[in-house]
């Protein structure tokens, strides 16, 4: 995978096991960089081109950004949205006979139900499950207790149930420690997760393979 941008002379390219940093040190460009990453993540138009082998993908389909890592939420609407509509085909399906049987238990209920009132009630009871999922209030369990656990949850679930395959962070090193960002580079090792992480002042390298791209505040590239 490749990532591009004008004001590159060559590509962001994602080898496997290296950790790649964009750091971006003037203030005016970085804040660009960003604006135009959450408008391709909205579906616009923008400078940033991300490819998978030399064929240009959609990074409103393929890219998750992540600016603020403390509003992280593996539970956001979108992944729960597609965590309820495969739990509903799985109820459909692989427990067909047990969902009919809780559809014809509830349908008997809600008859019972109506008899205890002195007064013609009517009743229109056909059970949704994917209403039952919902009114479970399933949701995905929070293991994390750091920023770096907490990302590493994040990126399993975009990845799992949004099929996201290319993921940015902005100014994580600002709070997290060089102990947890470590374990976090070994878990994006192992799962080969493609990750860039944007910076906006260059650091001190604690790993091997980091790899750094600087543009730093006259606009000059370091590769």
């Amino acid at each position: 995978m490749m990532l591009m941008h004008n004001v590159f002379t060559k590509p962001i390219t994602f080898d496997e096991n290296e950790i790649n940093y964009l750091i971006v040190e003037n203030p005016a460009l970085l804040t660009n960089m960003i604006i135009d990453l959450i408008g391709q993540q909205n579906g616009n138009d923008g400078e940033f081109v991300l490819s998978e082998n030399y064929v240009p993908i959609e990074i409103s389909k393929n890219a998750e950004l992540v600016t603020d890592a403390f509003s992280i939420d593996v539970n956001k609407r979108k992944i729960i949205t597609k965590l309820y509509s495969i739990l509903t085909e799985k109820a459909n399906t692989e427990l067909y006979m047990q969902t009919n049987e809780i559809k014809a238990q509830i349908s008997a209920y809600c008859q019972m139900l109506t008899e205890q009132v002195d007064f013609p009630l009517d009743t229109d009871c056909e059970p949704d499950i994917s209403g039952l999922i919902k009114l479970c209030n399933i949701q995905l369990k929070e293991e994390g207790e750091c920023i770096a656990d907490k990302l590493y949850e994040y990126m399993k679930a975009s990845r799992e149930f949004l099929k996201k395959k290319f993921f940015v962070f902005v100014n994580i090193r600002s709070f997290v420690n060089e102990t947890d960002m470590l374990n976090l580079y070994k878990m994006i090792q192992y799962e080969k997760y493609t990750v860039l992480f944007i910076e906006s002042t260059d650091r001190d390298k604690i790993s091997s393979n980091e790899r750094y791209r600087i543009i730093d505040s006259t606009l000059c590239e370091i590769c």
